[in-house]
């Protein structure tokens, strides 16, 4: 069974949407956030805000830190199985997919950084956008450059 995933013009919608990202980055303005994405909100638990992209409940998520937004994250396609083979041929073929639309919306890509949890990223003055592969499925980001610098060196 092929897992669910977002259609390519939404991607670019989300990628486009995500490098001209213009708002508070607070946690009372993530409910705003939401509606302009179109994404509902579906609960808070600790320092992340999950809300519906589209692929299901918890399917997107705002990671807070000191009640301030560092990261808004969408999954492209739902969880894979990560035992079965097929699926994580999938998944590979998925990532592929995902940064080839980001990079037809948003050009050149400004770093790329292969491995078993690759990314690739388009680093802008105060944020940057990414697609990032996890074990599992495959997120669309935008983050806070402060927070990467933290995320790299905590990684």
């Amino acid at each position: 069974m092929t897992p669910a995933r977002l259609p390519d013009e939404r991607i670019a919608e989300l990628a486009t949407a995500f490098r001209d990202l213009r708002w508070d980055w607070t946690a009372g303005a993530v409910g705003e956030l939401a509606d302009r994405l179109g994404w509902s909100v579906y609960m808070t638990t600790g320092g992340t805000v999950w809300l519906d992209d589209g692929l299901g409940p918890a399917s997107a998520s705002v990671d807070l830190r000191d009640d301030r937004a560092v990261m808004v994250t969408a999954g492209t396609s739902a969880y894979i199985d990560q035992e079965a083979p097929e699926q994580r041929t999938w998944l590979r073929d998925e990532f592929a997919r995902v940064v080839s639309v980001c990079t037809e919306s948003l050009g050149s890509p400004t770093r790329r950084a292969p491995g078993e949890l690759p990314m690739v990223s388009w680093a802008g003055a105060e944020t940057t956008v990414a697609v990032w592969r996890t074990r599992v499925r495959v997120n669309l980001f935008v983050a806070t450059n402060d927070y990467l610098e933290k995320w790299d060196k905590e990684s």
